[in-house]
């Protein structure tokens, strides 16, 4: 025979809820402990208890837990992919800013208070979900604690059960979560320099030619036999002064953006030698060490061409004697319609001077050719010969005394002086290096400013159309790192994971009322069960256990089975919970 705990007496005392405690048709229908005032209702006060609703809290409050997870891993996989390459001032269309790092730290924070709640309810569950199936009392006392974390010893008990191992690994992965998913969500956006990319539309009206009108007019009386224009004065100018070229009259620019238009400009073609000299030698007295030069004559077919040559002493022979090795440049250039990459920025255009203007088909004109007469249009290359006289002619000349090792010399324009290699060490006369690139630069600029600063009127050659060329602006943007955020999500996940299938398939519809592990309710659940041992609490409390590891070995072969109902019936060392009420008629039940 086993007694109900709902059995208690307490009628000596003659305290009942409403006076002494009465009977009705020999049932007991529910005894208060007077120190408590909780009423503990034996088979009979169950039956009068209502049925559970299908709804359980307990479910909802899981699945919440589960929803608001699977959201806060969406939201932080959608702030990172969003705010990837975007500025940082409007990353987020049509809201203010927000740094993405916050908005993960809030993510990662909701999602790990939901995992906790979680996980609550599913060790909730997994514990009456085992007691219901029928369990020992160790396993249960290991589910409700996740595991053993005191001792390896206790862990390696605890994890014989297949039930406490899901649990233990669920609220391992749910710790690690907790530290590590928030760093590392932070960490998969940072801010760096880069630049934004759009298209804009505009539209160009260009010349294409530079005309004789242009230029100015043949007149072999004069320096390069050609009296120029305020044009062709004008670009020259705004070349040797590195004066901004502006943009206006077209759409301002408000990024970097990289432009090929195509311009009146020239095809340029180069072939270099190497002369030795022997400078000591009587006969190279006054020996030139640089040079540059220019001359305009027609080639094939009557196309006018106007060759500069460079010379310069780049090496000397050390002893004795002084031998020098001279280089020999020479370029010929010819009018064409070119393809120059330009960059606006902001109201200015510059040239991208890493890229060589590529030829778009030649143009030659009848104001270069050598048989024009005086006062008739020039051409292009007429303008180029006058900025060459005026602004390239340069020379280096050298002079000594007959049968002495003293050398002298002297220079003539700025080229001259500012191609003196001072990084060579030379002993009898200087080095010099190579100005050819930095002439074929300037030639391809002074061509680019005369076109650009051209009249566009019905009189010239002039085209108007509509391109759309890209924008880039500096900015500072957001740079997602994929890595990063693939080993967070993934903890996120496992861990979601570890913890829904903690309620699935058989626990999460298994339980049909509220449950709690609440030790009072608990408590009703293994009262019997551990009287049933034939000892008091006081006594194994006394005794025979300093903590709660020797009552989980003092217990642990105990088996109880429930059935979530609010009767109990023990017996054998068994525990039982019905599932419906029923009606009994006596304060004692058979096992």
């Amino acid at each position: 025979m086993a007694t109900s705990l709902g059995n208690v007496d307490d009628t000596d005392n003659g305290y009942t809820e409403n006076g002494p405690s009465k009977s009705v048709g020999g049932q007991n229908n529910g005894t208060y402990f007077r120190n408590q005032g909780t009423k503990c209702t034996t088979s009979a006060g169950a039956s009068r208890r209502p049925r559970a609703k299908d709804r359980n809290p307990d479910r909802v409050a899981s699945l919440r837990g589960l929803i608001v997870s699977v959201a806060c891993i969406s939201g932080a996989v959608l702030v990172i992919a969003l705010s990837d390459l975007r500025p940082t001032s409007r990353w987020i269309p049509a809201a203010p800013a927000v740094q993405p790092a916050v908005l993960l730290s809030i993510l990662s924070g909701t999602f790990n208070a939901a995992q906790t709640l979680a996980l609550s309810e599913a060790v909730k569950i997994s514990w009456w979900t085992s007691a219901a199936s029928g369990t020992d009392l160790s396993s249960l006392h290991y589910i409700w604690n996740k595991g053993e974390w005191k001792s390896v010893q206790g862990l390696r008990l605890a994890l014989k059960n297949s039930r406490v191992l899901h649990i233990f690994l669920a609220a391992l992965a749910t710790i690690i979560s907790g530290v590590a998913d928030g760093p590392l969500l932070q960490r998969s956006s940072n801010t760096v320099l880069g630049e934004l990319v759009g298209d804009v539309v505009w539209n160009w009206h260009l010349a294409q030619e530079i005309s004789g009108q242009m230029v100015g007019n043949v007149d072999r009386e004069v320096p390069a036999n050609v009296s120029v224009f305020e044009l062709v004065q004008s670009a020259t100018q705004g070349w040797y002064a590195n004066k901004t070229i502006q943009d206006t009259g077209y759409p301002l620019c408000d990024g970097i953006c990289p432009v090929t238009l195509r311009m009146p400009g020239v095809a340029v073609s180069c072939g270099s030698e190497d002369r030795s000299l022997d400078l000591v030698a009587p006969e190279q007295a006054n020996t030139t060490l640089f040079s540059i030069n220019y001359n305009r004559f027609d080639a094939d077919q009557d196309i006018p061409v106007l060759m500069i040559e460079s010379r310069f002493a780049k090496m000397i022979g050390l002893g004795p004697t002084c031998q020098a090795l001279m280089q020999i440049d020479r370029c010929n250039y010819t009018a064409a319609m070119v393809l120059y990459h330009l960059v606006f920025y902001r109201g200015v255009v510059t040239m991208d001077l890493t890229q060589t203007p590529r030829v778009d088909g030649l143009t030659p004109s009848k104001g270069d050719s050598s048989s024009t007469l005086d006062g008739q249009p020039a051409g292009p290359l007429a303008a180029l010969g006058w900025m060459a006289d005026y602004y390239l002619k340069s020379s280096a000349t050298m002079s000594h005394e007959q049968n002495t090792t003293e050398y002298f010399w002297e220079t003539q324009g700025v080229l001259a002086n500012q191609y003196i290699n001072f990084e060579e060490h030379f002993d009898c006369v200087p080095l010099f290096r190579s100005p050819t690139e930095y002439i074929q630069r300037s030639i391809h600029e002074v061509m680019f400013r005369i076109g650009w600063d051209a009249p566009k009127d019905n009189s010239t050659a002039a085209i108007k159309f509509e391109s759309v060329i890209q924008q880039r602006t500096p900015s500072t943007i957001y740079q997602s790192n994929y890595t990063t955020m693939a080993v967070a999500i993934s903890i996120m996940v496992i861990t979601a994971l570890a913890t829904a299938t903690l309620l699935w398939p058989g626990g999460f519809f298994g339980i049909k009322r509220p449950v709690s592990l609440s030790p009072i309710e608990i408590a009703v659940v293994l009262a019997d069960a551990i009287n049933g041992l034939g000892r008091t609490w006081p006594e194994l409390s006394r005794r025979e256990y300093k903590d709660v590891q020797g009552l989980v070995r003092e217990l642990h072969s105990q088996k109880i089975r429930v059935n979530l109902g609010w009767s109990v019936q023990t017996g054998s060392g068994k525990l039982s919970f019905l599932t419906e009420t029923t009606e009994a008629t006596g304060s004692q039940e058979g096992a």
